[in-house]
């Protein structure tokens, strides 16, 4: 693989997603090595016949400026939501599932709100911009895009316990199948611990982040590009 000529940073990586066709996994490498930790139980073999697009065949490439964008980020709110004033501020109106302590943990949020009464008709009238999902959800269980919700099932969210989330748009990576170039929605997975990020992955797929049956698609690769000329 050989770099763009004239690209650089941020420019790099998106060239890089746009045209990059590589192989970066060997598929057959890493199921021998999963059958090989996991001998016996027979959870490979089942696992990756209901999931036959675990693991996608591309790498996704990433600026390092983003790196270090997520990483500020990652401090800012830790050191937020480690400060006395705001916690005294806010988690007397929080609800329960917002009190609890589980750990360090850096997190990437869109713009939230917790739903409620009193903002219910700003937040209808801004629904189609919106996504709501249960305080103590998970799975996206109980979760509803606001564009597509009717007026019985935002009265329940509303009487119960819902936040509120801006919509934020995927980015894409193209690829070849079957001779044709395809774009797959793109999502960055950041783990942070002590406020510095230990992994960084990323999900390719179709329709909801949740499908891991896109061809081509699955969990890649995150390959850095440099802030500067490389």
């Amino acid at each position: 693989m050989s770099k763009p000529d004239g690209l650089i940073g941020s420019h790099l990586a998106d060239a890089l997603n746009r045209d990059c066709h590589c192989i970066s996994v060997d598929k057959l490498a890493l199921h021998h090595q999963l059958g090989s930790h996991l001998s016996g139980s027979g959870l490979p073999a089942q696992f990756l016949e209901a999931q036959s697009h675990l693991f996608a065949d591309l790498p996704v490439f990433l600026w390092d400026g983003h790196i270090e964008i997520m990483q500020a980020v990652i401090r800012a709110v830790e050191r937020v939501a480690l400060a006395s004033s705001y916690r005294d501020e806010v988690l007397p109106r929080a609800p329960p599932g917002a009190c609890e302590d589980f750990g360090p943990r850096g997190v990437f949020l869109p713009t939230t709100l917790i739903v409620s009464e009193e903002n219910s008709d700003q937040l209808w009238k801004d629904r189609k911009q919106l996504f709501f999902k249960p305080v103590s959800g998970y799975g996206s269980r109980g979760a509803y895009r606001g564009a597509k919700l009717t007026r019985r099932v935002w009265h329940d969210i509303v009487h119960a316990d819902y936040v509120a989330q801006a919509i934020v748009p995927p980015s894409e990576r193209k690829l070849i199948l079957s001779g044709e170039e395809r774009s797959l929605k793109l999502d960055i997975r950041c783990v942070s611990y002590n406020s510095k990020i230990q992994q960084l992955s990323a999900r390719l797929y179709r329709g909801q982040t949740t499908n891991l049956r896109t061809e081509g698609g699955g969990l890649a690769t995150v390959f850095a590009t440099p802030k500067g000329s490389c």
